[in-house]
């Protein structure tokens, strides 16, 4: 949370805007996110994979590589519904494997 007291989150019942959660017992809860956030997973394994030596699309587009998302539940409808129909639409991406979730506690403010 930042000083305005604003998360980093895909969903957070706090939040003004974005895009109502269509479910029932959604509690008013929005969902928003950055779109563009992939683009920064695919481009930081292109940097590091051209410092050390390696085909950056053996992570990203092989076959024979299982994707996994480590992520925290806040960003499950992310990571499980919008980044794999971005990669799917652009044809070239394997899609995630598993997207295990787990809720990740806050630290504690002074």
């Amino acid at each position: 949370m930042d000083r305005s007291g604003t998360t980093a989150t895909s969903s957070d019942a706090r939040s003004r805007w974005g895009v109502p959660v269509p479910v029932e017992g959604a509690g008013g809860k929005v969902l928003y996110v950055w779109f563009d956030a992939p683009i920064g997973y695919i481009s930081a394994t292109k940097e590091w994979a051209q410092k050390a030596g390696k085909d950056w699309e053996l992570y990203w587009k092989d076959d024979l590589t299982r994707l996994i998302h480590f992520i925290g539940k806040d960003n499950i409808v992310f990571h499980c519904i919008i980044f794999p129909s971005m990669l799917r639409e652009h044809g070239e991406y394997i899609l995630p494997e598993n997207v295990p979730a787990k809720r990740i506690s806050e630290s504690r403010r002074e």
